[in-house]
């Protein structure tokens, strides 16, 4: 059991440090040629986990490389507590060496939050990474709750909505 649980536990490590790197062809039917259009797409990097801050160069490096039009965070940016995070300012200047056309967008994950929240907000604000937060999100929504996501979406003149998950609430 002691050696089943260490060698599982190198695996996780060694592999929470490899950065996957898949490509994937868009096509929207009767819009607009995107075809040019290159997007970038990270997530659960769980910014204030161990290691997590040395990865973060090689991330930002990676990302470059592909010469991003937009580069997405689909959430779990933080690891639950913003404190965790050793460098805050070091990390903030190495985000902002992400280059991308038409910027980068984020949205937050279920780590993404707590009594730091505020902490993570600021913190994306100085990173030059936009967000909007639509916490009222609810399991099997009604068309009330649908509505008022929409209203949301309006209110803050959004182009595209990206979501990443599953579950009732993005059926």
């Amino acid at each position: 059991v002691l050696l089943l649980t260490t060698i599982t536990c190198i695996y996780g490590y060694v592999n929470a440090r490899q950065i996957d790197n898949p490509s994937y062809e868009i096509s929207i039917k009767n819009k607009v040629d995107i075809s040019d259009v290159k997007i970038a797409m990270i997530s659960d990097l769980h910014l204030g986990s161990i290691g997590s801050e040395g990865r973060l160069e090689d991330i930002v490096g990676e990302i470059n490389e592909l010469n991003p039009d937009i580069v997405c965070i689909a959430g779990d940016f933080f690891d639950t507590n913003f404190e965790s995070i050793q460098n805050p300012d070091k990390a903030i200047e190495t985000l902002r060496k992400i280059k991308a056309t038409y910027g980068i967008y984020s949205c937050l994950g279920n780590h993404d939050g707590g009594e730091t929240f505020n902490q993570m907000i600021a913190f994306l604000e100085e990173a030059g990474i936009a967000y909007e937060v639509y916490a009222d999100v609810k399991p099997n929504p009604t068309v009330r709750n649908v509505q008022e996501g929409v209203n949301k979406c309006r209110e803050v003149g959004a182009d595209v909505i990206v979501t990443v998950g599953g579950g009732s609430a993005m059926d």
